[in-house]
């Protein structure tokens, strides 16, 4: 936030800006009231701002790890869907098995 004389509103404001940029310019006379809001507005812009970016890596940390979770999932039900698919070959020959011995009968 900037604050300054009426007649530097140019000539600071382009300063403030190009030293990382200012969240609002306030010139003289200001009014109480209206600065105290734009300093509580600045500050809760700022809590957003930094409550953004913590949110943001929190995600891509989430992400991450549901990955890994996901290919462990995956890995545990091909295992799975192999023993299934070995006991219903090994199901399928003892029935063929069985349906002989009983057509011999």
């Amino acid at each position: 936030m900037c604050l300054f004389n009426y007649a530097q509103v140019y000539r600071s404001g382009n300063r403030c800006h190009h030293k990382g940029g200012a969240y609002r310019y306030v010139s003289k006379p200001w009014n109480d009231r209206e600065l105290l809001l734009a300093v509580k507005n600045a500050f809760e812009k700022y809590r957003l701002v930094k409550e953004n970016r913590y949110l943001t890596e929190l995600t891509r940390q989430q992400n991450e790890e549901l990955k890994k979770w996901s290919a462990e999932l995956e890995f545990y039900v091909q295992q799975q869907n192999d023993r299934s698919d070995k006991t219903k070959q090994g199901a399928k020959k003892l029935n063929e098995k069985l349906t002989k011995n009983v057509s011999r009968c």
